[in-house]
């Protein structure tokens, strides 16, 4: 409730750009896919810039990515772009 909380206070304000640190992380799998839901759903007026490790929430609401490697950003782009350029099987 903590997690749909914030993200609910943040989104009052309708802001441009909404930051959120492992939106998902702790949360049942019905919770997971109402954050989820949400961040999708905004995408139209608001930039959702968060970070996961989680693959599978990438894929099913970002249109752009990037990925980190040491505190630098090693690959970017959309999800296509990074699949063909790199492999899905390499993308851990």
């Amino acid at each position: 409730m903590k997690q749909r909380l914030g993200i609910a206070q943040a989104l009052l304000t309708q802001p441009k750009l909404l930051i959120c640190d492992e939106p998902t992380n702790a949360l049942d799998p019905v919770g997971r896919k109402e954050i989820l839901d949400i961040l999708y759903k905004i995408s139209g007026m608001t930039t959702a810039l968060f970070s996961t490790h989680i693959l599978s929430d990438v894929e099913r609401i970002c249109d752009h990515a990037a990925f980190l490697n040491g505190g630098k950003i090693a690959v970017s782009g959309t999800l296509a772009e990074i699949k063909a350029l790199h492999g899905h099987e390499n993308i851990r």
